[in-house]
C-alpha cells in the first residue's frame, strides 16, 4: 500500500497504523511500502472520481483476476472533508473502512455500528468490530 500523489502532513503515519491494524486482524501481509506486486494505492483529492452520494467522503475499490483474487485496490480520500485530515478523530476510521472496500470487503448492514457501517456518524467504535472481522475471514484472510 502507498500514497501516490501528494498528501496531508501526517498521511503517512496514518497509512502505517491503519495498515498495522489491519494486518494484525487480516493476518495478511500488508505493508504501506510502495512497489509490491500487489499495491494499494491511496490518494487524497479534493473530488472522488466515482461518488455513491454526494455526502461521500471517501472511496474504496478493488479489482480481482478471473478467479476472484484481488490483484489491485485503490482508495480515494477527500481532501475537502474534515473528517479524512489526519488528526481528526474519524481519519483512522475512514482510512481503514476504505482500505477494506480495497481488499474486497462490503458495507455492514444499515444501521451497523462497525467500521464498515455504509456512513461514518459520530459515536461510531473506531476500531473493526465482529463483522468487520468475519467480513475479512469470509473474504480469505486467515486470522480471527
Amino acid at each position: 500500500m502507498g500514497l501516490a500523489g501528494s498528501a496531508p502532513e501526517g498521511a503517512e503515519e496514518l497509512l502505517q497504523e491503519a495498515v498495522a491494524t489491519l494486518s494484525g486482524l487480516s493476518g495478511l501481509r500488508l505493508s504501506a511500502t510502495a512497489g509490491d506486486e500487489n499495491l494499494i494505492t491511496v490518494r487524497y483529492q479534493p473530488t472522488l472520481p466515482e461518488k455513491e452520494s454526494s455526502d461521500a467522503i471517501g472511496l474504496g475499490s478493488s479489482t480481482a483476476s478471473s478467479d476472484g483474487q484481488i490483484i489491485h485496490g485503490a482508495v480515494w480520500l477527500k481532501t475537502t472533508s474534515p473528517q479524512n485530515a489526519p488528526g481528526s478523530p474519524y481519519a483512522r476510521q475512514v482510512l481503514i473502512h476504505e482500505l477494506m472496500h480495497a481488499l474486497g470487503i462490503k458495507h455492514a448492514p444499515a444501521g451497523s455500528t462497525e467500521i464498515m457501517a455504509p456512513a461514518v456518524s459520530p459515536g461510531l467504535p473506531l476500531e473493526p468490530g465482529a463483522y468487520d472481522i468475519a467480513s475479512l475471514k469470509t473474504a480469505g484472510c486467515p486470522r480471527r
